[in-house]
């Protein structure tokens, strides 16, 4: 049918218009023809195409990605953890959050204030060993302040030592030198009792038997040089050992006894206390 056909009625145009339309358009026609039923809808339609320009935003979805990488930065700038639990110290990065384990249990120190903040681990549900370990500790410790000597030096201040500080053990080495063969035949009667720089520091004869090189106060000779005399120790006796226990190992004499050990000027006073020897005090010449 042609279009020329419009002259024959107004009803048989309006037929006519409609099947010239279908004829043209084809297949995307008839889409145009529902286009023509609700032209809006249509519209609406191309606006969907828009919509797709929406999946624009999903590139605004990559932006929040940059910001996770923005914090990764962060983190690479930030210092290496200290090796303990650093209370009270001073931190150099901001925000930076260390974890670590004390007595079993995770502990987290932040970096606040240009310090340290760490959460406090409650030990309380685990019980206190009795008195120091066998053998030198390392790692976390419960006891506060807590003093353990280890070795066999029959100078107790030239022991290795552990302390519990801050919930963890400090351990100090040994650092006397020991004892040489040129010593005084007797140490209860040696040689005028004066003693140089050449002479050796400490002597032993025995167990708990020694003798020490030290100054033991007093006016300072003219040349302006130390005061130096031998000054000797032995037992302590009454029920005490020989020579001095380890401080924080168990003790089996009565509860209360004291013991001494050392020199005159450098005296270790040792109890027995709750089974467990304890040191109670020093002795020092002014």
């Amino acid at each position: 049918m042609r279009c020329l056909s419009a002259s024959l009625g107004i009803v048989v145009v309006a037929l006519t218009v409609a099947a010239c339309s279908g004829s043209t358009e084809q297949t995307p026609g008839g889409a145009g023809g529902s286009s023509a039923a609700g032209g809006g809808a249509g519209s609406g339609g191309t606006g969907g195409t828009g919509g797709a320009g929406g999946t624009g935003g999903g590139a605004a979805t990559g932006g929040s990605a940059g910001l996770g990488g923005g914090g990764a930065g962060g983190s690479a700038d930030a210092g290496p953890c200290p090796a303990q639990e650093p209370w009270f110290q001073a931190c150099q990065s901001p925000g930076q959050m260390c974890s670590y384990t004390l007595c079993g249990k995770d502990s987290t120190c932040t970096c606040q204030g240009g310090n340290w903040n760490c959460t406090q681990v409650d030990c309380a549900d685990i019980p206190p060993p009795m008195g120091c370990p066998p053998d030198v500790p390392t790692g976390w410790c419960q006891q506060p302040n807590l003093q353990c000597w280890y070795g066999d030096d029959p100078r107790p201040w030239c022991r290795q030592t552990a302390t519990c500080l801050q919930g963890q053990w400090s351990v100090t080495a040994a650092k006397c030198v020991g004892p040489t063969s040129n010593c005084p035949a007797d140490p209860k009667n040696p040689p005028d009792g004066v003693c140089g720089n050449t002479d050796p520091m400490f002597c032993t004869y025995g167990p708990g038997y020694g003798c020490d090189c030290e100054w033991n106060g007093g006016v300072p000779p003219p040349d302006g040089g130390p005061n130096l005399q031998w000054t000797c120790f032995e037992p302590p006796g009454n029920g005490c050992p020989d020579v001095a226990p380890n401080v924080g190992q168990s003790c089996n004499v009565p509860a209360g006894k004291q013991c001494i050990y050392g020199p005159t000027c450098s005296s270790y006073f040792i109890e027995c206390e709750k089974g467990v020897w304890v040191l109670k005090g020093q002795s020092a010449c002014a």
